[in-house]
């Protein structure tokens, strides 16, 4: 614990300074706060609801430097926007830490003497402390670590052939997944060979047209994706593209070809009679 509270009390940006310096005087109730690295070089309060808010990204990571104690009043939450992930957050405190009465914390707390959580208190986190942590009735979730999405089912294609070049795409939604990458291939889709598929849509549904696609044989899959990474390919489902051709479009050719040969032999009777 001490390594882990050393460190993060030590960290700064890559201009070697914090990113917000006494931020609000250490009175964070009403703030919404971005990604970095905050140091006060006295005491910090949480007097009404703190807003930790991301930025989408899985790299978002807030470090609270605090020289001299922290102090959560009752009731009082520390809420989170924009997957904000509370393995990302971290109290490096050199006082004691005291969370009021049925206050709710988010965030891992390194503290350099003691925690003391109050009746009811509440934190989505982890509470390290070098001398002790004292608690009443309370509840500490530890965080969750995200996945990656697993790979979804991609339904058997229909119609197949296919005679209007529209492929119709269908398959399982998948829990944790942001969004899907629809995959085609001239080969069978495998992990193996994913490389070579073509990414020919990324979307927020369980379901796809292909439009226009080429006369031929091709295999389709879908790959589902988070914040924190992408799933394996579905399984591989194909499809013959083969599109009707316009009704009486040979009559074109035909047809000329035919005038043709009729006004030919027309000429030789009539010469013939001659």
């Amino acid at each position: 614990m001490q390594a882990a509270y050393t460190d993060a009390a030590g960290r700064v940006n890559g201009t070697g300074t914090p990113d917000y310096l006494d931020l609000a005087v250490g009175n964070l109730g009403g703030l919404t706060l971005n990604p970095g690295i905050y140091k006060w070089a006295g005491g910090v309060t949480i007097p009404a609801d703190v807003t930790i808010n991301g930025t989408n990204s899985a790299s978002d990571a807030w470090i609270f430097q605090i020289a001299g104690t922290l102090g959560m009043s009752s009731g009082v939450q520390v809420k989170l926007t924009n997957t904000t992930q509370v393995k990302n957050i971290f109290w490096a405190v050199g006082g004691q830490v005291t969370l009021g009465t049925t206050a709710v914390m988010k965030g891992i707390i390194l503290c350099a003497t003691q925690i003391a959580m109050s009746t009811g208190a509440t934190l989505n986190g982890r509470a390290l402390a070098q001398t002790a942590v004292t608690m009443d009735a309370n509840t500490i979730t530890p965080p969750v670590e995200p996945i990656a999405p697993i790979a979804p089912t991609l339904d058997v294609i229909v119609p197949n052939p296919e005679i209007d070049g529209n492929v119709n795409l269908n398959w399982t939604d998948v829990a944790g997944a942001t969004s899907y990458i629809v995959l085609r291939s001239s080969l069978p889709i495998t992990s193996g060979n994913v490389l070579l598929a073509t990414v020919i849509a990324t979307v927020t549904t369980s379901e796809y047209t292909a439009p226009n696609q080429a006369d031929g044989t091709w295999w389709y899959a879908v790959q589902a994706k988070n914040a924190t990474g992408t799933s394996a390919p579905s399984n591989d489902e194909s499809v013959v593209v083969h599109k009707a051709q316009i009704p009486g479009a040979e009559w074109f050719w035909i047809l000329p070809i035919a005038m043709v040969g009729a006004y030919v032999s027309f000429r030789r009777i009539k010469r013939a009679a001659q």
